[in-house]
């Protein structure tokens, strides 16, 4: 009968600490749960702030602005670079044209010149 007792004392004792450990892990979740909780209400407590909730709409609203100047000034880059081909394009049509009225120019001149002297002639053939 002691013995019995015994083992029952000891069964006993052996599941009173098993239950403490598993009270002391439970704990140990609980703080850490609780832990989690005020991390949480600390963050949105930040977001619930008017001035860091300002603050982060301005800089969404800020990031959008820059992103329309950014598209604005694209959209122009790419027009100036347009007129700029165009402008290319057209300055060598009237290269070659000046080129084309320099040789017709030089023609020219060559012609007035031989007619001069032909008239030189002509004039001295008559006197």
């Amino acid at each position: 009968m002691f013995f019995s007792f015994y083992s029952i004392f000891v069964a006993l004792l052996h599941r009173l600490q098993l239950t403490e450990i598993s009270r002391q892990q439970i704990e140990e979740e609980l703080n850490l749960c609780n832990k989690e909780r005020a991390e949480i209400i600390e963050q949105f407590q930040h977001v619930k702030n008017p001035k860091i909730s300002f603050f982060c709409f301005h800089k969404k609203c800020l990031s959008i602005q820059m992103t329309r100047l950014k598209n604005t000034l694209a959209e122009d880059l790419i027009a100036a670079k347009k007129d700029v081909e165009r402008l290319s394009e057209h300055n060598l049509r009237l290269n070659k044209e000046k080129e084309e009225l320099t040789k017709e120019r030089g023609n020219l001149v060559v012609d007035l010149t031989g007619t001069e002297r032909d008239n030189q002639t002509l004039n001295s053939v008559r006197m």
